[in-house]
């Protein structure tokens, strides 16, 4: 029992400091999905060029899209005649980080991985687009890029089995390009039309993002009560693990297969370091986790092909080592701190006791919107084991 308590602890503190965060990066997400429009991205990054890649990259990191989300807008963007090369670097780029994990990482790991984390994502994604746009200039530029992106025929947002296939059941990961726009919205009075973005604005940050991270979410969390409880602190600390490539090659195999998104995936980087990992291979989980799992890798090989998957794998793994390797560097070097834990920490790392009126009105807010995504998941999980029992 004393085990049991201890686990349901950690879980509750850890949830406590992340919300607040997590609230407000939800609702920067929703602004975001109000303002940027699918059309505007895939009108910039057309060339195959490498402004187009740069465009591409950057467009990717604040948007908050999981690593099987992003597949059908990138199918999305091919449609409307983007690059390969650009695609390439949108993949990468996207479920590495988004506005909600960046501020959920300022809150839990500090402000220092928090700025450096949109920049590796960045600059991976550069690194992918930079490698496809060499082998797109090789081949012939009159060949259908559609039959060099997919060397399978037939229409991918058919074949990718959705946001199923993934174990996503958020709208935007099966039809993210098939939002409807409102021919009317131009009628409306100018109170309507605000009534109407704030709608879409909290549906989609609240309601949508949740349904999309809530399993992950609770996962991450577990995963991450289960390394806070099971190993003692700092045991990583002396062992050959705890740093270097060994560690950070650890950190790759762990995170690549594994299905989080960006935001869980921090309060397991949190529970890793605090064992003694040290911030630069906890770091390179925080790139390999969100932007690989073992179904998005599936679908890219049967889809996208072998050369599009390698480069893709290729660039998450060189870009998480590049900056694992400097975040350490400036740890021992500068003195810089990658983990200088904000208000949901107290003193010296230790998750704190106690809860503010913000933190407990966000935790409560927050497990509502999980409670509703689950009964959603359920309910249709449910419809369908009737429906099959009734076949």
């Amino acid at each position: 029992m004393t085990i049991i308590k201890r686990f349901i602890e950690e879980l509750v503190q850890l949830f406590a400091a992340m919300t607040p965060y997590l609230v407000l990066g939800m609702f920067m997400a929703g602004l975001l999905h109000v303002l940027i429009k699918e059309e505007f991205i895939a009108k910039h990054i057309g060339k195959p060029d490498f402004w187009s890649v740069v465009k591409s990259s950057l467009f990717g990191v604040p948007l908050p899209l999981c690593s099987c989300g992003v597949v059908p807008m990138a199918v999305y963007l091919k449609d409307s005649g983007a690059s390969r090369s650009s695609i390439v670097s949108f993949l990468i780029s996207t479920p590495q980080t988004g506005v909600d994990s960046i501020i959920a990482a300022y809150g839990l790991l500090g402000p220092a991985m928090a700025i450096i984390r949109p920049f590796a994502a960045f600059f991976s994604g550069l690194l992918g687009g930079g490698a496809a746009l060499f082998h797109e200039k090789k081949a012939n530029k009159e060949a259908d890029i559609s039959q060099i992106f997919y060397p399978e025929s037939g229409d991918m947002t058919a074949q990718s089995g959705g946001g199923e296939a993934c174990g996503c059941a958020h709208d935007h990961c099966r039809s993210s390009h098939e939002e409807a726009h409102d021919n009317e919205q131009s009628s409306l009075p100018v109170s309507g039309r605000l009534r109407k973005k704030l709608k879409s604005l909290f549906s989609y940050g609240f309601v949508e993002f949740t349904d999309d991270i809530a399993l992950s979410f609770i996962a991450g969390l577990v995963l991450a009560g289960i390394i806070t409880l099971a190993i003692p602190d700092g045991f990583f600390a002396d062992s050959f693990v705890g740093s270097g490539i060994t560690g950070m090659l650890l950190m790759v195999i762990i995170g690549i297969p594994f299905y989080t998104c960006s935001t869980s995936s921090i309060p397991i980087a949190v529970a890793f370091i605090m064992k003694g990992i040290s911030p630069g291979a906890a770091f390179v989980f925080l790139m390999a986790g969100p932007a690989t799992n073992a179904a998005t890798l599936n679908i890219l090989r049967r889809k996208f092909g072998m050369r599009i998957t390698a480069t893709y794998l290729s660039a998450i793994i060189a870009g998480a080592l590049i900056f694992g390797y400097l975040i350490d560097f400036l740890t021992l070097t500068a003195g810089i701190s990658f983990f200088s834990p904000g208000s949901g920490y107290g003193t010296e790392g230790e998750l704190k006791e106690s809860f503010s009126l913000l933190e407990l009105a966000a935790s409560a807010g927050f497990l509502l919107l999980l409670l509703h995504a689950l009964a959603k998941r359920f309910g249709a999980w449910y419809r369908r084991k009737n429906t099959s029992r009734a076949a």
